[in-house]
């Protein structure tokens, strides 16, 4: 399978399940809307990555994950309980609540459009690119990143004329690769 025909397979699971998670976004307890912080944002992320990969999450688990401390691992796992997000006892695993898991699924959605999205249509290595989505998946607006997202979906559709696929990335990519070769494309 072509590049682009994968992307098209994944921009269309990723927007199916991101329309259920769109339903209640954020919902803590009592059904109130949450502002997270990019720092609790990270938490939950972490929270579901590492859910994914062990049957139980433990404070040591996101502590050596994210680079923190354990009291900083500590006082962020009070404040997502206090939100409703966690459901968490002293010493013991931690896990998502529905509002923490459906929270923790939109953060980790922006993160993997956005990553896809800096390396599939601008060609940025993948390391550099999850990096930048890190911090980028804070700011980006809905808005925003359903744009970058409907790109995607754009440049995936057939087109007409030959090849039938959308050529403005790989010719993108190709531009700033002679760019850059020619010190052009550096500040």
């Amino acid at each position: 399978r072509s590049p682009w025909r994968l992307l098209q397979m994944n921009l269309r699971r990723m927007s199916r399940s991101r329309k259920r998670r769109n339903q209640s976004k954020h919902l803590g307890e009592a059904g109130r809307m949450q502002e997270l912080s990019p720092s609790m944002e990270d938490y939950i992320e972490a929270i579901y990555l590492t859910m994914r990969e062990k049957d139980s999450v433990r404070p040591g688990d996101l502590s050596a994950r994210l680079d923190v401390s354990a009291s900083s691992v500590t006082e962020a796992l009070r404040l997502l309980r206090a939100k409703g997000l966690v459901t968490y006892v002293r010493y013991g695993a931690v896990s998502l609540t529905g509002a923490g898991l459906l929270a923790a699924e939109d953060v980790y959605y922006r993160h993997r459009m956005l990553a896809r999205f800096l390396v599939d249509v601008l060609g940025v290595e993948a390391a550099t690119a999850e990096e930048s989505a890190c911090r980028l998946e804070h700011a980006v607006s809905p808005d925003i990143l359903q744009r970058f997202v409907e790109y995607m979906h754009f440049l995936a559709e057939p087109h007409p004329g030959p090849g039938r696929q959308c050529r403005a990335a790989t010719a993108f990519k190709e531009y700033y690769l002679r760019k850059k070769a020619s010190g052009k494309g550096e500040r």
